[in-house]
């Protein structure tokens, strides 16, 4: 009895395994398939724009179409990802947003070798040794921030090591059906001005009154403070498809406060 049940046993091991490694086959199969259907939109641009026309599959198209590089000199490292839109009915609006992102996003990457090649040159002027001396990070990325049907909302950003002062947002909102960028006065009404400012003054007296714990918040005070937003004021539309407007570092809070943002009602 007791060799019958060892034997049993071993037969019960056996059968697992077998199952086991059969679903670990499948998905390690599975898992390659989807690796290699990413590659492809990724470096293949007839595919992901032939993908992007297959209604179930046009949204993961859209978003995996991207430019990306790392380069490495003397006195920089630069860490690159540019995106592309893809999929507006009007292929010439998006040519034109597509030109416009990648000549700001060229002229921030010039910028940036030009201040580190000056900022290498004013090193060892002043004294500095090769040894302490470190080329400056440059880094450049987006974020998709909401997308349906109507609506595609992302950011591109950038900032460097020892010039943080030069680090900047830029922020696209495009309506799908009209092929154009969105305005605060398109999402929030002709009153946004005022709807937009109730609110920002609401959440930094809120904020003012139950300081946070985990992080400083240091407004400043009177005309240096929050006034109003601009006309062009930066934001962008959350996952809950509310309008977030944007304030860079030092505009209305001082430099370990950091940007602010806040969701209008």
């Amino acid at each position: 009895m007791v060799d019958k049940t060892i034997q049993k046993a071993d037969k019960d091991v056996r059968k697992r395994k077998i199952r086991f490694g059969r679903g670990l086959k499948v998905a390690v199969a599975a898992l390659a398939v989807c690796s290699m259907f990413v590659l492809a939109i990724n470096t293949n641009e007839s595919l992901a724009k032939s993908i992007a026309n297959v209604p179930v599959l046009g949204k993961v198209a859209e978003v995996l179409t991207f430019v990306d590089y790392e380069r490495e000199t003397e006195t920089i490292t630069e860490d690159v990802t540019i995106p592309e839109v893809d999929g507006l009915n009007d292929k010439e609006i998006q040519d034109k947003i597509n030109k416009e992102i990648q000549a700001k996003m060229d002229e921030q990457i010039k910028e940036a070798e030009i201040r580190a090649e000056e900022y290498k040159e004013a090193y060892f002027a002043t004294g500095g040794t090769k040894e302490n001396y470190h080329p400056i990070e440059f880094k450049l990325d987006y974020e998709k921030k909401y997308s349906d049907d109507s609506i595609l909302s992302f950011i591109i950003y950038h900032h460097e090591t020892l010039a943080p002062a030069y680090a900047e947002t830029y922020y696209y909102n495009i309506d799908l059906n009209t092929n154009e960028e969105l305005t605060l006065e398109d999402v929030l009404g002709e009153d946004y001005i005022n709807r937009a400012n109730e609110s920002v003054r609401k959440q930094i007296e809120e904020l003012k009154a139950n300081p946070s714990e985990d992080r400083h918040y240091g407004f400043f005070e009177g005309e240096a403070g929050f006034t109003s937003i601009s006309e062009d004021q930066g934001f962008y539309i959350n996952s809950d498809k509310k309008v977030v407007v944007v304030f860079n570092k030092y505009e209305i809070a001082d430099g370990a406060t950091g940007p602010l943002e806040f969701v209008i009602e």
